[in-house]
């Protein structure tokens, strides 16, 4: 008799630890775990003042990391969140597959726009070129976050990886049809491509391989400049330190007419992430001259590949 309650009692012992564990919020110490739930995406557009837009676009897709830390079986990586503009939430894009914490702390991080292919957080790439959505990567650093109600929601600020220039092309006295086609960017140091670890705020892009940019100036090819100015393309650039002049070459009426800014026309020779570099160039007779070089905080959000135009910032929440 006594064996057999013994068997009973193993057995029950048992069945209890093969039931599933209710995912619920408010027991995590249970051995369960709970979803990862996001309340904001913001934008910080001011260092100094912590300044912030937020992201609020329908189907706006982030990724977020979560390390594999004491209790954790495995790196949950690259879960795609996604926006609602009719729930006005976040949630995780396949409701069964959220990121989920445990009772135990664990680091978490996130970037925006989302790319599948993404896989690691220490190496998200990065690539010079004409402004597209997809290039413009902003990243939120780690933070502690488990399953206890309140670490288990939170708000990603993002920062910026990359900088931008934006030229406006002015016609002066320049005599002939003044019809531009090329722009160049040249510097020693200036990235072509790299990679940035996203763990940590104070995190600056790796360089992979260095060469200069040349590009269209319109999606469409050239641009004729007016005595009020057209603007050239947006560029992104990864953020580097100069190596001497940089060098802006325009391909004007088949001829190239450059400009030599030396590396004090940028704060401490650098093109800073998160930086906007607002260069007015004039045309006049066989020279090239910069008129204006401003350089602010990058406030808007572009949302759309918008092919030169004025991108459009974030909608107000």
């Amino acid at each position: 008799m006594k064996q057999t309650i013994t068997l009973i009692m193993i057995a029950l012992l048992l069945g209890a630890c093969a039931q599933d564990v209710a995912l619920t919020p408010d027991n995590p110490s249970s051995g369960g775990a709970v979803p990862l739930r996001v309340d904001d995406i913001v934008l910080e557009t001011s260092v100094a003042t912590r300044a912030a837009t937020t992201l609020a676009t329908n189907n706006a897709t982030i990724g977020v990391f979560c390390s594999k830390e004491t209790g954790y079986d495995a790196t949950q990586a690259n879960i795609p969140y996604v926006y609602s503009t009719a729930t006005s939430k976040w949630a995780p894009k396949v409701s069964t597959a959220p990121v989920w914490l445990l009772a135990y702390n664990a680091n978490v991080c996130a970037y925006y726009p989302y790319n599948a292919a993404y896989t690691n957080n220490t190496a998200i790439p990065l690539a010079t070129a004409v402004y597209t959505t997809a290039g413009d990567i902003c990243f939120a650093p780690n933070r502690a976050m488990n399953g206890t109600p309140a670490k288990s929601k939170t708000t990603f600020a993002m920062q910026r990886a990359m900088a931008m220039i934006v030229f406006t092309l002015k016609k002066g006295n320049y005599p002939g049809t003044c019809q531009v086609t090329g722009i160049t960017l040249s510097n020693t140091n200036l990235p072509a491509t790299g990679t940035i670890n996203i763990l940590a705020a104070a995190n600056t892009a790796v360089t992979a391989t260095k060469a200069n940019l040349t590009y269209a100036p319109a999606a469409s090819g050239s641009v004729m400049p007016t005595a009020a100015g057209v603007k050239a393309q947006d560029v992104l650039l990864i953020p580097f330190t100069l190596s001497g002049n940089f060098t802006v070459t325009l391909t004007i009426d088949g001829k190239t007419m450059k400009i030599e800014l030396p590396p004090a026309t940028f704060t401490n020779s650098k093109i800073e992430a998160g930086k906007r570099y607002l260069l007015t160039l004039k045309l006049n007779g066989t020279a090239l001259d910069v008129t204006n070089v401003t350089i602010e905080n990058w406030t808007d959000v572009p949302m759309t590949d918008t092919g030169g135009k004025d991108y459009e910032p974030f909608p107000a929440s």
